[in-house]
């Protein structure tokens, strides 16, 4: 028997509910086997809509990206974790359509990424990443916006190896 992969994308930027995400995404991968998981990173690129830098797959993130202990979950589950580097046009829709353009490609189950507070004047005037895309994608977007204490206190973030005998899967 074999399992299908659960294939999600984790958006990074800079920003704290970016942090906020890859530590819902540890969350999520903890308790999903069978999830495989994509670290994506938007570069700047005014030649292509969509060019995908293969030479960056092994390039992990550092603490001041991702929280050491989601950092601690990715590389204990490494061979479910890739990083990829997309480059695209800087304004919203070109970024848009190059990330649902990645997850044409790869089939990808879901979307993660950090949401900031915004204003409907705010979103209007200046737009918004996280909730354009969240408009347009035809998977589930799960938009992050802060992780209460509570909640963090709750989770156990503590990366564990489980063994599951080969006559488990029909082996």
């Amino acid at each position: 028997m074999s399992r299908t992969r659960f294939k999600v994308i984790l958006y990074l930027d800079e920003t704290e509910f970016s942090r906020a995400a890859a530590i819902y995404s540890a969350i999520l991968m903890m308790n999903m086997p069978n999830m495989h998981l994509t670290i994506v990173r938007l570069k700047e690129s005014n030649q292509s809509l969509l060019e995908i830098d293969e030479k960056c797959q092994n390039i992990w993130p550092t603490t001041s990206d991702v929280p050491q202990n989601a950092l601690d979950v990715f590389l204990a589950r490494s061979k479910d974790v890739q990083q990829q580097v997309l480059y695209s046009n800087p304004n919203i829709p070109d970024a848009v359509t190059a990330l649902l353009a990645y997850v044409n490609k790869w089939a990808i189950d879901l979307i993660v990424m950090g949401a900031g507070e915004f204003s409907k004047i705010k979103e209007v005037i200046f737009g918004s990443l996280a909730y354009s895309l969240q408009n347009r994608s035809p998977i589930p977007v799960l938009l992050v916006k802060e992780l209460s204490q509570d909640f963090l206190e709750g989770c156990n973030l503590t990366p564990t190896l489980t063994i599951v005998p080969k006559n488990q899967h029909g082996n």
